[in-house]
């Protein structure tokens, strides 16, 4: 697994699996595992008294996603982002490969009036891993324009248009023609 942090100087700093408490792979594991789990949710009640059922009864042939397999399958690259500014998520989001994007960083990030793309396939966005208060995109889009993709855990505030109307405006979405892409626990305005 190789390592990025996206940060001016082009450097890459070493992962530090003690602000994370493992290593890379488990990482990357206990992400796409705790994904499924988080998507089972309270909608996996059932029965007459309600009981809950575990994510372990549950397969994709049940209805539910595989939620990326390619999480296992490939040498999977992790994007640091040390700093909240939308070239740093711009560089991640297009970078090739498998990869999931980490946020050791939390704050509000202004698109500029324009759309922020993940433009290549098998991307996870893991909003979950920043500190509070999160991430917020403000004054743009964010748009999966690839395959394969997984967005968790970010705000998206579009804000109004040149004519000052917010009607008819996406904050968040996937691209026509793209597959398998999911979009989990965001918050979108």
């Amino acid at each position: 697994m190789r390592e990025h942090a996206n940060d001016n100087r082009g450097e890459s700093a070493p992962f530090d699996s003690g602000a994370l408490g493992t290593d890379r792979r488990d990482f990357v594991k206990l992400v796409g595992s705790q994904a499924l789990a988080g998507a089972v949710g309270t909608a996996a009640l059932s029965g007459a008294a309600g009981a809950a059922v575990t994510t372990a009864e549950i397969s994709p042939s049940d209805g539910f996603a595989d939620v990326a397999p390619w999480l296992e399958a490939e040498d999977v690259d992790v994007h640091r982002i040390t700093e909240p500014t939308r070239s740093e998520v711009e560089a991640a989001f297009h970078a090739s490969g498998a990869r999931v994007v980490v946020f050791e960083t939390s704050g509000t990030i202004d698109l500029g009036g324009d759309r922020l793309q993940i433009t290549e396939d098998k991307c996870w966005v893991a909003g979950q891993t920043a500190p509070s208060p999160g991430i917020t995109f403000i004054n743009g889009m964010v748009q999966v324009a690839a395959n394969d993709c997984v967005v968790q855990h970010v705000r998206s505030r579009i804000g109004p248009g040149s004519d000052g109307d917010i009607q008819g405006n996406d904050s968040i979405n996937t691209a026509d023609e793209t597959t398998n892409n999911v979009i989990d626990h965001c918050t979108a305005s």
